[in-house]
């Protein structure tokens, strides 16, 4: 008898099964692969399709003997991963195929045989055509790799979103663009939050913040640079020993931009510009700023505000899917409307006058939502059901 069929109960399904991700760059996705590594534990076996050069270091391979790297040529790795995991399919070895970043298109577009024995599902890291239809209008300026990309992106989504048995979104409310972009039912979406490393990212005393407003990304307009400057030159008035601090990296397509705000900026000598520098490095940072601030226009769910709440860190971010997916209900992170200078100077105004107590109990319900949803052991959990649910529509546990 298949493995698949026997027995009724989802989780000795589960248990029974092998599954597939794709994974090119570890240290980019580490979060993502500690969220595999675990859910590893689970199963009979994961493979995780990656790059050449990707290795695992010797204590995830004990923490994680499930996990079966596939190491595949860089170049054209979309077109190697698809091909892999039609011999994994083809050979009965594949029973959860988990695509990431739209590699495994052309193997889930197959026509597939109605009792296929292993469903598909795919995670909206971010959403290509709500890019598209809402920054892209904004005629910020990008080179032609960042087009590409965008545009590849979308491609992939067209083809894997209508093939695969369901999607994960990051933020509710990027199931909109799916439903209305691409036709896609609602219910065939999920809200899954996204991981984090919580036991990396950790507070200290709240006490020890110092008066600076930290902002890390990208350097450019569509983070929403533009209002901050101005929130500063606002703020930075009322507040003359505050400053503002800037960490990330310049893109060639917005370098002029960024540097002439800066240099023109009434309060330019309270700026301070530093070069991208390692997650691991940005600790030290996220612990002492005394507010964290994400005026983006656009984001999946961006790591770099859920490291800062980790670490203990009060935020003001704008208003979009992406950072609602951290904070759904509005409890720690003060929402402002993308673009709404008043609201942004009058919130950051009640956030750095907040109390120490006040701000203590605020940041402590942003630890405990981080650890409760986004800890990549919670992540496994929630895929985990995911994938026994989507087994028990498909007939896969009967």
């Amino acid at each position: 008898m298949n493995i698949r069929q026997s027995s009724n109960d989802p989780s000795t399904w589960l248990k029974q099964a092998q599954m597939v991700i794709n994974i090119p760059d570890f240290y980019a996705y580490e979060d993502t692969l500690s969220v595999v590594g675990i859910l590893s534990n689970s199963l009979v076996c994961c493979y995780v399709l990656t790059t050449e050069g990707q290795a695992l270091t010797p204590s995830q391979r004990l923490s994680w003997p499930r996990l079966e790297i596939i190491n595949l040529p860089n170049l054209s790795f979309p077109k190697h991963a698809a091909q892999t995991v039609k011999r994994l399919a083809k050979g009965g070895g594949v029973d959860i195929i988990h695509d990431l970043f739209g590699h495994l298109s052309s193997f889930c577009e197959l026509k597939h045989k109605p009792d296929r024995p292993f469903i598909m599902i795919h995670t909206q890291r971010t959403t290509n055509w709500g890019w598209f239809s809402r920054v892209r209008p904004l005629h910020y300026q990008i080179n032609l790799r960042y087009a590409g990309q965008r545009a590849k992106s979308l491609w992939y989504d067209t083809r894997i979103l209508h093939a695969v048995d369901h999607i994960t979104v990051m933020g509710p409310g990027h199931e909109l663009d799916l439903i209305e972009g691409h036709g896609i039912e609602g219910d065939k979406i999920s809200f899954i939050p996204s991981e984090t490393d919580c036991d990396r990212f950790t507070s200290t005393d709240p006490t020890d913040k110092e008066n600076f407003l930290l902002y890390t990304g990208a350097l450019v307009r569509a983070k929403g640079l533009d209002l901050l400057f101005d929130a500063f030159t606002i703020l930075g008035r009322s507040y003359p020993q505050l400053k503002l601090m800037l960490i990330g990296r310049e893109t060639t397509f917005e370098k002029r931009w960024f540097r002439q705000r800066v240099k023109h900026h009434p309060l330019k000598d309270r700026i301070e510009v530093l070069e991208f520098m390692p997650r691991e490095q940005l600790i030290q940072y996220y612990r002492r700023a005394k507010l964290y601030v994400f005026p983006s226009l656009f984001e999946g769910s961006p790591r770099s505000l859920r490291e800062a709440i980790a670490c203990g860190t009060s935020a003001i971010a704008s208003d979009i899917p992406g950072h609602r997916g951290i904070d759904p209900k509005g409890q720690f992170i003060r929402f402002v409307p993308v673009g709404d200078l008043e609201t942004w100077v009058r919130l950051s105004k009640e956030a750095l006058e907040e109390s120490v107590t006040n701000y203590q109990e605020r940041t402590l319900v942003g630890i405990n939502r981080l650890l409760e949803h986004h800890h990549p052991a919670r992540v496994a959990d929630q895929w985990s059901q995911l994938y026994q649910k989507i087994a028990i529509q498909n007939n896969l546990t009967s």
